[in-house]
């Protein structure tokens, strides 16, 4: 990113993180900008998300019939399998200069905490 180092206190990354090609790169960079004890917050998919969590997830997002269908359809068939389970964000954080993360699950998705120690 063509951001200066040590210059955010927080930094969000919603629904894109399935799509990056180096998965350990992305981490790392927000690792670069984040400020000493900032935080980072990663919203995605769950590979290992159900059926019935997918259409929960879609039911709630109150979208006409065949957007819903489309939707569904969409998250089951594509997008899920690009995703990574909560086992593999942790190795992806182990690798980055995070080392760890924090990880709640909901719904058909997860919520990944980073935090930048002191340096």
């Amino acid at each position: 990113m063509p951001l200066q180092d040590d210059n955010f206190d927080f930094v969000v990354c919603t629904a894109a993180f399935k799509n990056f090609p180096d998965p350990v790169q992305v981490p790392d960079e927000i690792f670069r900008v984040l400020k000493p004890g900032g935080k980072a917050l990663i919203e995605d998919l769950r590979r290992n998300s159900s059926w019935r969590e997918i259409k929960e997830g879609v039911d709630a997002m109150g979208l006409s019939l065949v957007d819903s269908l489309f939707t569904k359809l969409s998250f089951k068939f594509m997008l899920v399998k690009m995703a990574y389970t909560p086992a593999e964000i942790r190795e992806l954080a182990a690798k980055s200069k995070f080392a760890r993360c924090d990880i709640l699950e909901a719904a058909m998705g997860m919520e990944i905490s980073l935090r930048k120690q002191g340096c």
